[in-house]
């Protein structure tokens, strides 16, 4: 099975996690520290902490996504993860899409100002979406690799 990897954004995924991850025992330490008269930080100090913690938790999203493409079997195969955690390799969804089916893909940005991916598919003359993805930045060369793969972005 010749399998070309096309895109995979493995560690901007796991540095968002372990970013996210750090927050939050930095978080529930502080308030640890509140709960016992221990002031580390101001009150506007600790606003502006809770105010970044939040943007990042909830704003900012960035999803795990792996594509790979076989022109043996002529077969597109996804992986993807939402969630970011101790086991999230193992909780990896796969979904083989036949070349056939592939209909296009389209690259947007959010609200953010990050890279957003979606895949569509035909089946029986209908479109369903794959994603959206939230995949936080995307390269010239893994843009040209994807145009490659399965032409020109809608």
């Amino acid at each position: 099975m010749a399998e070309m990897k096309i895109f995979e954004n493995k560690w901007l995924f796991i540095l968002y996690g372990g970013i996210n991850t750090l927050l939050i025992l930095i978080l529930l330490t502080l308030i640890t520290f509140l709960y016992n008269d221990i002031y580390l930080l101001g009150r506007i100090g600790f606003v502006i902490f809770v105010g970044v913690h939040l943007t990042l938790l909830f704003i900012i999203k960035i999803h795990y996504v792996c594509i790979f493409y076989d022109e043996a079997d002529k077969k597109i195969e996804f992986h993807y993860n939402k969630q970011f955690g101790w086991k999230w390799r193992q909780k990896i969804r796969t979904v083989l899409l036949p070349v056939k089916q592939f209909d296009s893909y389209k690259i947007s940005k959010d609200s953010m100002g990050l890279s957003v991916i979606s895949f569509y598919k035909l089946e029986k003359k209908e479109q369903f979406e794959l994603g959206p993805f939230h995949i936080g930045f995307i390269s010239i060369e893994q843009k040209q690799l994807l145009k490659n793969a399965f032409g020109e972005s809608r």
